[in-house]
C-alpha cells in the first residue's frame, strides 16, 4: 500500500512539474555566443524610412545586441528604453545603430531622431524582431 501511494504522488509530482514547465510562454531559450540574423519590419513614422532585414544579432555573455541599418543617412540617434544610442556609421553612410534587445521575438518601441527635414524631429517607431534564424 506505501508503495502503491509513493508511486502515486511521484506520478502526481512529474505530471505538475511537466504542467509548469510548459507555462511562462514569453520565455526564451537564449543562444549560444555567436552571430546570427534576425528578420525585422518597421512600422511608424511616414512609410518613407525603412530598415534592413534581415538585421545582426550578437550574442556575448547571453545578452543580445541588435544592430539596425536605416535606408536613410539622416538619423543621427536613437532612443530604445530611454537610452539614447548614437549613429555608428561613417559620415555619408546609411545611419546604424546597436542596442540590447531583452529577448526575440519582440515588437520594441524605438524613437528615431532624423535631421532630413529643416530641423531635426523625433519619430516614434515600432520593430518589430522576428525569432532569430
Amino acid at each position: 500500500m506505501v508503495k502503491k501511494r509513493a508511486l502515486s504522488l511521484l506520478l502526481t509530482l512529474l505530471t505538475l512539474g511537466f504542467l509548469l514547465a510548459g507555462c511562462g510562454g514569453t520565455s526564451s531559450k537564449v543562444p549560444a555566443d555567436g552571430t546570427y540574423s534576425c528578420e525585422v519590419s518597421l512600422e511608424g513614422g511616414t512609410g518613407k524610412a525603412t530598415i534592413e532585414s534581415p538585421c545582426t544579432i550578437t550574442v556575448t555573455d547571453g545578452k543580445l545586441n541588435a544592430t539596425i541599418k536605416w535606408s536613410s543617412k539622416n538619423y543621427d540617434y536613437m532612443i530604445v528604453n530611454g537610452e539614447k544610442y548614437i549613429n555608428e556609421s561613417e559620415s555619408g553612410e546609411k545611419s546604424s545603430f546597436t542596442f540590447p534587445v531583452e529577448s526575440l521575438p519582440i515588437d520594441l518601441p524605438v524613437i528615431g531622431d532624423t535631421t532630413a527635414m529643416s530641423t531635426p524631429h523625433e519619430i516614434e517607431y515600432t520593430i518589430h524582431f522576428e525569432s532569430i534564424n
